[in-house]
């Protein structure tokens, strides 16, 4: 254990150089220890070597697999590194340790809301650039840059999609959450998942007795607007949809009546 001890000692006297000396040793003797690579991953970033940090954060959890710290890391240097696949991966793996016995949260928050954000934002993005980049007719088929940036697209659309029907499986209902993925089944045109998440959404933020704040009134019924819209829209294929968005506009006027300026916003769409 003197190696490590040294790396320990390193570290508080911010002497990077030696902690990564020692650490390096230590997870050269026991290869298994997860927390011996945490904090090699830990030196490297102080280090500023990224991919030395998110290699060693790999390493870390292999070996720490039920550790809250280890994980959170290493999503956080996915993130970073944009590696989109490692990250919905430490995500899942988050729900994993979150999630208790019987499908039942242990813990709030079970869904990081910020990293979901991210990769939701960089999945549209980078679908958008992927389909702006020339085909190249001297490759053969498939092998030319737009091709391989749209199946990776692809690929990790189908991991998200395997995350959000899991947060809407086992995960505590969640608005935030139901808006990114709104926005995100909206870019990519899957109105039946966009409309499922509005009215998740207007649910979620429909906690006790708030319809006697004004603040999370306001929230439900901004949130109800949007779905209104969005129900109106459809509704030439699926004429269902116009009544299920009055009925869901005259419930939400009569539960905020004391609030005027609610009502009035809502009576505007209702119009």
């Amino acid at each position: 254990y003197a190696w490590l001890r040294l790396g320990v000692a390193a570290m508080r006297l911010e002497d990077w150089r030696t902690a990564k000396r020692a650490f390096i040793q230590v997870t050269s003797q026991e290869p298994t220890d997860g927390e011996a690579w945490a904090n090699l991953c830990a030196v490297y970033d102080k280090m500023d070597q990224p991919k030395a940090a998110l290699n060693a954060i790999c390493e870390a959890v292999k070996y720490q697999r039920n550790s809250w710290k280890i994980w959170e890391n290493y999503l956080t240097f996915t993130l970073r590194e944009k590696e989109w696949s490692l990250a919905l991966d430490a995500l899942n793996s988050l729900i994993d340790l979150r999630v208790g016995l019987g499908g039942k949260s242990n813990k709030d928050g079970e869904v990081d809301v910020q990293a979901l954000v991210v990769i939701v934002e960089a999945l549209v993005s980078e679908n958008q650039m992927a389909h702006l980049i020339p085909p190249d007719e001297t490759k053969i088929a498939g092998t030319d840059e737009r091709s391989i940036a749209i199946k990776k697209n692809n690929f990790l659309r189908r991991k998200l999609g395997t995350l959000f029907r899991r947060i809407k499986a086992e995960c505590k209902s969640d608005a935030n959450v139901w808006k990114i993925f709104s926005v995100y089944f909206k870019c990519f045109k899957d109105r039946e998942s966009y409309r499922d998440c509005l009215i998740r959404r207007v649910r979620a933020l429909q906690v006790p007795d708030w319809e006697r704040d004004e603040s999370k009134a306001g929230r439900v019924c901004k949130a109800v607007i949007e779905t209104v819209k969005a129900y109106r829209q459809d509704s030439e294929s699926l004429p269902s949809l116009k009544a299920q968005a009055t009925n869901l506009l005259e419930t939400t006027i009569e539960r905020v009546e004391e609030f005027p300026e609610l009502v009035a916003s809502l009576q505007v769409i209702s119009s």
